[in-house]
Parts: C-alpha cells; sequence; structure tokens
C-alpha cells in the first residue's frame, strides 16, 4: 500500500510541475523526456522505504508461548457475524480494477489492430512500426512525414508505457492527464519538423480533423481534441533559449521525494506507517453470517496459562535485565518480513516494555479473544506461529507481521489480533524510552470432540 501511496503521490507532484511551468514552453522533446522521465522516477521513488536504516535503540525479546488448545463440541454453538475488513475490500475492488484495467486494454488493442487492416478512405496513423495512409489522403506527403516521425521517435513504446502504469494505477486520474499532454508533445514534435510551410499545413491539419477517429493507443495525422492547441504551437514563437535554465527546477523536486522515502524509513515514520494500516485493517464490514466452534473450558484454559506464567514470567522478568541482545544480520526466509539489524549491543534494560494490567493479562487476553478460522478447525491445523511486534517510545505496537503462518487463515487471525491490542507501558534505557521488539509464539492445538 504504501509503495502505491509513494508512486501516485510523485506522479501527481511531477505532472503540477509539468502544468506550472513546461507546458507552455516549445522545448518539445524535453518536455517528453521529462514526462517520460518522471514516470520511471516515481515507479523508483519508493525503493528508499525497502533500504533498512540502522536503529542503535532496538533490542529483541520473546514472549513466552500461548498455547490456545481445547475441545471443539461436535454440535456448532450459534452463529456469528464474521466480519470482513476495510482493507480486504479495497485489496480486491484494486485487483477487480486491474483486471478490467487489462481487458479494456486488450479491446482498445484489438481495435487498432482492426484499423491496420483497413487502409481505406481517410484514415492515417501510426502504430510502433505500422504507418496506415488511406487512398484518399496518399497524395499528401506531409502526412506521410509527420506519421514517420512518430515510428522514428517511438512515440508509441511512450503510449504503451503509460498504459501499462493506468493498469496498476487505474484510480489516479493523473495519468490519464499524462497520457494526454504526452501524446500532445509527440504530435508537436512531428508538426515541427513537417511544417516547413506552416499555413499550408495548418489548412491541412483542419481539413482532416473532422475525418479522423481518435484511439489513445495510435497517433492520427489530424486529432480533434489537440487541433487548436497544435495549430497555436505551430505559429507561437519559439522559447528563448535561456528557458531551459527552468528545467533545473526538477532537481529539488527530485530530492525531496527521494529524501521522503527516506524519513518513511525511520523508525517513528515507520510507526506511524503501520499504525495507520492497522486502523484501516481494524475497520470491520460485517456482511457474512458463519457458524462459529464452541471451545470447551475456555476459563479453565485460561486459569492454566495464568498459572503457567506466573513462574515463566518471573523467570523472563528476571532474565531479559541481564540478557545480552545481540543485533546482528540474521538469516531469514525470504517470504517474511523481519525486523532490521543494527550491530549495538544491550546489556540491559531499565524498564521492559509491559502491557497495562500485566503480561500475564495480556496472554490471557490473547487465549479468550483469539478467532479460530473456520477452515482451520474444518482441517484439523495445528502449530505454532508467531507474531512479531515493535513496542514503540509510545507504546504502541506498530510492524506487526507474521513471521510463521500455518495457512488457512491462522496467521491473519492473529494478526488482527494483535493490531487491535492497547498500548504498552514503553521500554526504558539509560534514562530513555526504547523501542523493543518482541516475537509472540502461539500454539494452536484444537481437538475435535468424537461422536459419542
Amino acid at each position: 500500500m504504501i509503495y502505491l501511496l509513494i508512486v501516485n503521490v510523485s506522479l501527481t507532484i511531477s505532472f503540477m510541475l509539468y502544468w506550472l511551468i513546461f507546458r507552455k514552453l516549445t522545448f518539445f522533446q524535453w518536455n517528453r523526456m521529462y514526462l517520460i522521465g518522471m514516470l520511471f522516477f516515481s515507479l523508483l521513488a519508493p525503493i528508499g522505504i525497502f533500504i533498512e536504516l540502522p536503529d542503535s535503540e532496538m533490542v529483541e525479546y520473546r514472549i513466552p508461548m500461548v498455547d490456545l488448545g481445547g475441545y471443539l463440541h461436535n454440535a456448532i454453538n450459534g452463529s456469528k457475524t464474521q466480519p470482513v475488513y476495510l482493507l480486504e475490500i479495497l485489496t480486491y475492488v484494486y485487483w477487480m480494477g486491474v483486471g478490467m484495467s487489462c481487458v479494456w486494454l486488450l479491446i482498445r488493442i484489438v481495435c487498432v489492430l482492426r484499423e491496420l487492416c483497413d487502409g481505406q478512405g481517410y484514415h492515417s496513423f501510426s502504430f510502433f512500426n505500422r504507418i496506415i495512409i488511406g487512398h484518399a489522403l496518399a497524395h499528401h506527403k506531409s502526412i506521410e512525414r509527420h506519421e514517420l516521425v512518430h515510428v522514428e521517435q517511438g512515440h508509441s513504446y511512450d503510449l504503451l508505457l503509460l498504459e501499462l502504469l493506468k493498469i496498476f494505477n487505474w484510480f489516479n486520474p493523473i495519468l490519464y492527464f499524462f497520457q494526454k499532454e504526452l501524446k500532445f508533445q509527440h504530435e508537436c514534435i512531428a508538426d515541427e519538423i513537417c511544417s516547413s510551410d506552416k499555413v499550408a499545413y495548418a489548412e491541412l491539419l483542419v481539413a482532416h480533423a473532422l475525418r479522423t477517429n481518435q484511439l489513445p493507443l495510435r497517433h492520427e495525422f489530424s486529432n480533434q481534441s489537440f487541433l487548436k492547441k497544435r495549430i497555436m504551437m505551430l505559429f507561437k514563437n519559439r522559447s528563448a533559449g535561456k528557458h531551459k535554465l527552468l528545467y533545473i527546477a526538477i532537481l529539488p523536486m527530485v530530492l525531496v521525494i527521494a529524501g521522503s522515502t527516506l524519513i518513511l524509513n525511520t523508525s517513528r515514520a515507520k510507526g506511524l506507517v503501520s499504525d495507520v494500516e492497522s486502523s484501516i485493517n481494524q475497520v470491520e464490514v460485517p456482511v457474512v453470517t458463519q457458524a462459529t466452534a464452541g471451545f470447551e473450558g475456555t476459563e479453565a484454559a485460561a486459569g492454566s496459562i495464568a498459572r503457567k506464567l506466573d513462574g515463566a514470567l518471573d523467570n523472563v522478568k528476571s532474565s531479559l535485565k541481564d540478557k545480552i541482545a545481540k543485533r546482528g544480520p540474521v538469516d531469514k526466509p525470504a517470504q517474511h518480513d523481519t525486523i532490521a539489524a543494527d550491530p549495538i549491543i544491550f546489556t540491559q534494560l531499565e524498564v521492559i516494555p509491559e502491557p497495562i494490567g500485566g503480561m500475564k493479562e495480556f496472554m490471557i487476553w490473547i487465549s479468550n479473544n483469539y478467532d479460530y478460522p473456520k477452515a482451520a478447525l474444518e482441517r484439523g491445523v495445528k502449530g505454532i506461529i508467531e507474531i512479531s511486534f515493535i513496542v514503540e517510545k509510545d507504546g504502541s505496537l506498530s510492524h506487526v507481521k507474521v513471521g510463521k503462518d500455518l495457512g488457512y487463515g491462522t496467521g491473519k487471525a492473529a494478526l488482527r489480533l494483535i493490531r487491535s491490542a492497547s498500548k504498552w507501558r514503553p521500554g526504558m534505557q539509560n534514562g530513555r524510552k526504547v523501542r523493543v521488539a518482541y516475537t509472540l509464539p502461539i500454539r494452536l492445538n484444537l481437538v475435535q470432540e468424537k461422536d459419542k
């Protein structure tokens, strides 16, 4: 989500700069290169968020395992509204839009290919290395030269790049303005090269403007939507060479966008982004009613966990203060995100982060509120899942991620639960609040009762 956000913010800012400064200049090739360059830059700009920056105030601990065991009654007890989360809905809508955009692009490509087979009448256009000149226009050499410029300079590749970007960013109207302006620059480039007699060339444009069908993937000699602007640019005085200095404005914009991605990679910004994502993910839309499993002895199980934790947590608290936590490069599975490492060593923490009410209550809360997915129940899924998170300096939980998953929604259920947790008391080191990374293992060991 953050990648798409940065890409589209960059596209919006770069187009605003073009609209305010460059669009009225007659440096058509420069404008074309700017528009194409900013497309590539916007795609690469978010790389900064994937660069791991060292965090000298981080220490990692592991929470004692939460054992979610019990018996599943034969009968399904009652019914419960199974919520659908807003983030899931947005994800489905996004990929549906991507699919529809792909279909729409294929339809337009088919339309262009059909046009390539019809060289009759007043149609004249180019598509990659193909030029179509209708038989009624064959005597107009200016039209052929115009289309040849599009082919020689590869203008169709520019449009194809934009079409591909529109597939994955279909929700951003700025890309449609990008496409329109880029195509206009293409036409101005061809007009500038072919218009030795500007008056005759303008008359030719007007004469054929009403006889042309427009398709966004090809270049027509007379495009009605650009006609007035093209004629104005044709007779406009060329911009003075000193105005090329205006393109220096690109540099601070690029630096600001690139620097922003690195700022987003800091611990504070990551925590804020994680909080926003968690808030979105916690918005529920109850739409489906499903049966839910009943557990036998839930209170007894919670009491058992509490008794086990009394001794375990005492040992953990005493050992954590003497524990040396080395932060170094760690081998990790490629499919799971982990917390960044740094070479700093902590010999002790003065104050260990702790949930409000204590760790024991936190783990009992997990035991009582974990929503065992129906698919996992039906398949008898058992094993251990691991959730990693960071207790930030303000006590909020960020970077909540699944480190080990059993599938069938077990990891997602734990993820949603931890993201909904209240703030903790932050950790302290040398009189300062510090960030602390935790790993929470949860054992799923649900046993279904057999029919008697």
